[in-house]
């Protein structure tokens, strides 16, 4: 199957980035979100990585602005279903969203079209039952900041026709990204099993006052790792930590995630520090302390 017209439901920090990027590659983008604020939000986060990706990836302003054309903007989910080969779901991180989700559109989506949750957290076989055409319907997580960390994992379900999951690593490889497949199911796949929890364990010691998260960073990026804990942080979008740390918090009965949840909500959420896309997290952007040649100067 040839995927040419792809949707993204959700315009925070990830989705804005996933239908940037595949807009850049030349394909036709539809970003959905359920408020015209949002939409703007995803404009700006459009305009901004625009003005990056002429400073750092390319000369041509005519594929900029060809890219910045290939994205319409929606809050209508029924246009957002139609005429679509892709739709990739990437809804905040709470499971009863999720579910009401895939059951709202299965009114509407086409039965051909390829259905993918952006999820980090849960697995395809939480929402397949609750959608209408579960064969079509498959895990696909972006990494943020994907034109630099150029990795996309697939999950099927026992139910996902297997040529849907060989149509998106078909459509990942055009996207000059690297997909991979899991054999089985597993919540946090396989890239943030290793990494929530070092997120998790970081927060811990903030909360703690064992140490600044400057700090912390910089114990993780002087061995050789290009970001700290708490840039990943900023990134990925403390409203999204926050959701995973209480989801898994609660589920486990864990008091410490429970904690950070609580911690990160009281402490930044409230004051509107939501990371990058708000221009403020751990760190003040758009020229954060870490990205000085100083940080990490001995």
């Amino acid at each position: 199957m040839l995927l040419k017209s792809i949707t993204i439901a959700g315009a925070d920090t990830l989705g804005s980035e996933i239908s940037w990027y595949i807009a850049f590659n030349g394909y036709r983008v539809k970003l959905y979100d359920t408020s015209d604020i949002g939409l703007e939000i995803g404009k700006v986060l459009h305009e901004k990585f625009a003005a990056s990706f002429l400073e750092k990836f390319t000369n041509s302003k005519d594929q900029v602005d060809s890219a910045l054309k290939n994205i319409h903007y929606t809050s209508d989910l029924e246009e957002a279903c139609q005429e679509c080969d892709l739709f990739i779901e990437s809804i905040p991180e709470k499971m009863e969203a999720k579910i009401e989700f895939y059951k709202t559109i299965s009114q509407f989506i086409s039965p051909t079209t390829i259905v993918a949750s952006n999820s980090d957290s849960f697995i395809p076989s939480d929402f397949a039952p609750h959608f209408k055409y579960p064969q079509q319907f498959v895990g696909a997580h972006f990494t943020n900041l994907i034109w630099e960390n150029r990795l996309v994992e697939i999950m099927g379900h026992p139910d996902t026709d297997i040529l849907i999951i060989e149509s998106l690593i078909h459509f990942i490889k055009n996207l000059n990204i690297l997909p991979i497949v899991l054999q089985k199911e597993n919540s946090g796949y396989l890239l943030n099993s290793l990494l929530i929890p070092m997120l998790s364990t970081a927060l811990t010691m903030l909360r703690k006052g064992i140490a600044s998260f400057e700090d912390i960073d910089k114990s993780w990026m002087a061995i050789g790792n290009k970001y700290g804990p708490f840039i990943i942080i900023d990134a990925v979008g403390l409203d999204t930590v926050y959701n995973i740390e209480k989801y898994w918090g609660e589920k486990d009965n864990d008091h410490q995630r429970t904690s950070n949840a609580e911690f990160v909500q009281n402490e930044y959420i409230k004051k509107g520090k939501l990371g990058m896309i708000s221009g403020e997290g751990f760190y003040k952007y758009p020229n954060p302390l870490f990205s000085r040649d100083s940080f990490l100067k001995i």
